[in-house]
């Protein structure tokens, strides 16, 4: 897309995505800027560049997050065309404390595998130990971790069927959060868990892979 081109040509944006609804009537805006770059200036020519192509008014949220170059560079050659997909989930009791749980999320993305592991105090679901364990094993393949934190990861019932809501910080700012969720089906509720957290990150992570094939 023309605008989102411009955008990235901008000096200190490191990518840019534009998300459009079914109408092309209102659109979001992520925009990840290198450290040090003030987020004001980037700003106002992003606002310039949307003027020019009369896109402000549609606009319904821009969102810039400070990001170092390094950051987002993935260490491994991704393209972003697809997305993570689940390999093997497994949550069990700890076997050196029997009041907490292990899990082990291992995700594949383009012929890569990456392992995220983690342990915390046994709940009924241990959703949000398994939905911390996902961003682990996320953050392997962008080869840094500290890109996403969870915010949380509950139960919920929408329309008498169980859904796994997660929200994660997406950035630096309390603000930057991005919500996912995941119809809860016959396999282990872990696994919607699972399942909404790549739900909540893989628009951000679409947006790192691409920038990488492009430098």
């Amino acid at each position: 897309m023309m605008i989102e081109e411009e955008i990235r040509s901008i000096p200190g944006v490191v990518g840019a995505a534009m998300i459009e609804d079914e109408s092309r009537a209102q659109a979001e805006l992520e925009v990840f800027i290198s450290r040090g770059v003030d987020p004001r200036d980037i700003r106002q020519a992003i606002e310039g560049i949307l003027t020019t192509h009369g896109r402000m008014q549609s606009m319904g949220r821009i969102s810039v997050h400070e990001l170092s170059r390094e950051e987002s560079k993935p260490e491994i050659h991704l393209t972003g065309e697809a997305r993570p997909s689940i390999r093997h989930v497994s949550v069990a009791s700890s076997s050196t404390d029997a009041t907490a749980s292990l899990a082990h999320v291992n995700l594949v993305w383009e012929g890569y595998e990456s392992e995220g592991t983690g342990t915390a105090r046994r709940t009924s679901h241990g959703l949000r130990l398994v939905a911390a364990t996902t961003l682990e094993s996320i953050q392997a393949f962008v080869g840094r971790k500290g890109l996403f934190s969870l915010d949380s990861a509950s139960l919920v019932e929408v329309m008498e069927r169980q859904v796994v809501m997660v929200i994660v910080s997406t950035g630096r700012s309390t603000y930057d959060l991005s919500v996912g969720a995941a119809l809860v089906r016959e396999a282990p509720i872990y696994d919607a868990a699972v399942r909404a957290t790549l739900d909540a990150v893989n628009r951000r992570l679409a947006i790192l892979a691409s920038n990488d094939d492009r430098e």
